[in-house]
């Protein structure tokens, strides 16, 4: 018991490490991207966005779905976590190099400018690099990532002042999209750098293993088709946006989208450090429900206070930060931001699924999602244009979230009254407070 208690305080710890970190490069970046927002203005900003989304559209291959595979082996199986590393570095390199080729391949076809070719090619780059992603996923499953936390903190910052320099230089667009792409792979070859210097090595002998290659690729297939459709989901509006709209309507939606996915990083890093201790609890159903409660609880309580905040700060927010010019993003941002609160509520069920190896269920909720965003981008952008974008993303999400609840019930019931009750925690505090008025009035 005082083991179970120590390891969730390590998780949290480790959480909180990165949180801070990250909360602070996101402060930070979030007052550097808006001088440069300002600076660029729509049209330019719009651009950007465009090169970005066909570039990011790809990027999924690049990870080839490894991430909460490799994190869960790592917890299992550390004594082969050197053969674990090398094998998943060399399936992320192989499939950073599709991304790259696909990205290219994508804006060619599309018929995108020159500009906007050049800049896909420089965003996609840094697929190259991903695999050194593994060492982060290490350090996830060690839950041990402040000295990371700490590096990567400083790494933002000198970033952020090539940024502020380009602001006062008057740069041109392409340099501040260089920056963006030096700073992703500075960071990510600063996870090899922590790793001698955090000294917990990886157990056993570094070398590729066709075996397990094998192994992990079966594992991650699924993993990969549900990656494309979280992309169309994620990208598809976006570059909808962009062609059906034009540059100017689609700097105004990427400045709201950015807005709303700013916070995303703090679930994203309590999921990362929850996954291996519910992978160590599966073995007693007990521990692991009410871990996964725990876990539930915690990520919708973020994305209420999320909701909350920028309904009430929205319209001021975005006209403080970025003036009259980007008004229209307030709208969009209310809207989407309601999509972070089912984004948070999926961490719960995704790791359920992933620690039950059944990643086809993830592959096939996301494979639905991706079509019906995909229709809904079609009929509501014509209808309401960037607000419609938002629309469609939201109902998407609602669709998915509660569809899989009523078709999966059977299978996953106990998974989805854990979600219910996050998700609806006013009426279990209603239930608390009619159980303590009973018991006064037994006692009277």
């Amino acid at each position: 018991m005082v083991d179970n208690k120590r390891k969730i305080k390590n998780a949290f710890d480790n959480s909180a490490w990165m949180i801070v970190s990250k909360t602070l490069n996101i402060l930070m970046g979030l007052t550097v991207s808006i001088f440069v927002t300002r600076y660029l203005g729509r049209e330019r900003i719009g651009i950007m966005a465009d090169a970005a989304a066909i570039s990011g559209f790809f990027g999924f291959l690049a990870s080839f779905g490894l991430l909460d595979i490799v994190i869960t082996k790592f917890s299992l199986e550390r004594e082969r976590s050197a053969e674990i590393a090398a094998t998943g570095m060399s399936i992320m390199f192989c499939g950073g190099l599709l991304a790259i080729m696909l990205s290219v391949s994508g804006a060619i076809a599309l018929q995108v400018s020159k500009e906007v070719l050049v800049y896909v090619v420089v965003d996609s780059i840094v697929y190259l690099f991903q695999c050194l992603n593994i060492y982060e996923y290490w350090f996830y499953s060690l839950s041990k990532s402040k000295i990371y936390a700490i590096v990567q903190f400083f790494m933002h910052v000198l970033f952020m002042g090539f940024r502020l320099a380009g602001v006062s230089l008057k740069a041109n667009l392409a340099f501040f999209i260089i920056v963006a792409s030096l700073e992703i792979i500075v960071i990510y070859a600063s996870s090899l750098l922590c790793y001698i210097l955090i000294k917990s090595p990886f157990i056993g002998i570094f070398r590729f293993d066709r075996y397990l290659c094998y192994e992990l690729l079966k594992l991650a297939l699924p993993m990969v088709v549900m990656g494309a459709a979280s992309t169309i989901y994620m990208k598809v509006d976006q570059i909808m946006v962009g062609k059906m709209m034009g540059d100017g309507e689609l700097g105004l939606y990427s400045v709201a989208v950015t807005l709303a996915e700013y916070w995303y990083f703090i679930p994203t890093t309590i999921y990362s450090s929850f996954l291996p201790l519910l992978s160590e609890r599966y073995s007693s159903k007990e521990l692991f429900i009410r871990l996964l409660q725990r876990f539930a609880d915690i990520m919708t309580a973020i994305g209420y206070f999320a909701i909350v905040c920028v309904s009430v700060f929205g319209h001021w927010g975005v006209d403080l930060l970025y003036g009259n010019e980007f008004f229209g993003s307030a709208n969009i941002l209310i809207i989407y931001i309601w999509s972070g609160l089912f984004t948070c509520i999926s961490f719960p069920a995704h790791s359920y699924y992933i620690i039950n190896k059944d990643t086809k269920t993830v592959m096939w909720t996301n494979i639905i999602g991706a079509c019906l965003n995909f229709a809904f981008n079609i009929v509501l952008i014509q209808q309401f244009g960037t607000l419609g974008a938002a629309i469609a993303t939201l109902l998407e999400y609602m669709i998915v979230t509660f569809g899989q609840m009523i078709v999966l019930r059977k299978k996953y019931g106990e998974l989805y009254l854990v979600q219910l009750k996050a998700f609806f925690p006013f009426v279990r505090l209603f239930k608390i407070l009619a159980s303590m008025k009973i018991s006064k009035e037994e006692q009277h």
